[in-house]
């Protein structure tokens, strides 16, 4: 099992390999093109991944393929932490401090950032042992 800290660094290092730009006025466009090799015509040879990123339309769907593997691996994680003890605890843990949830008190921006919903915790035992275990550690350091 790996912990999540790890998945997200692991994740993170990868999806920064990735060969993309970003861009958000005329002139970092011009500079990400020339990295790529590419003039000002050759804009349909790349595509707006958002956030003002670009990348080659060819690259594109390695990284879409990707993203869903990481997803994969998230949930295959989050499935075998039978208890919510381990991964998902840390999990919780780590967003609910991120989001500054002992301030808001509200799960919301860490559970859209787990791609959980309420109802998901609430089906799940596991989630919900996990939450309630990383609300209280939230609480015990502020």
């Amino acid at each position: 099992m790996e912990t999540y800290t790890n998945l997200r660094k692991r994740q993170q290092k990868e999806f920064e390999a990735q060969p993309m730009f970003f861009a958000f006025n005329d002139e970092q466009m011009l500079e990400g093109l020339a990295s790529f090799g590419l003039e000002r015509k050759d804009t349909d040879k790349i595509v707006k991944m958002g956030m003002g990123a670009f990348m080659r339309r060819e690259d594109a769907c390695k990284c879409a393929d990707m993203l869903i593997r990481h997803a994969e691996e998230f949930h295959a994680e989050m499935k075998e932490d039978l208890t919510g003890e381990g991964f998902i605890f840390e999990a919780f843990d780590q967003e609910l401090s991120n989001h500054e949830y002992v301030y808001t008190r509200d799960t919301t921006d860490a559970l859209r950032t787990l791609c959980l919903t309420q109802e998901d915790i609430d089906k799940n035992p596991a989630l919900q042992h996990g939450l309630k275990l990383a609300i209280n550690n939230n609480w015990e350091e502020k």
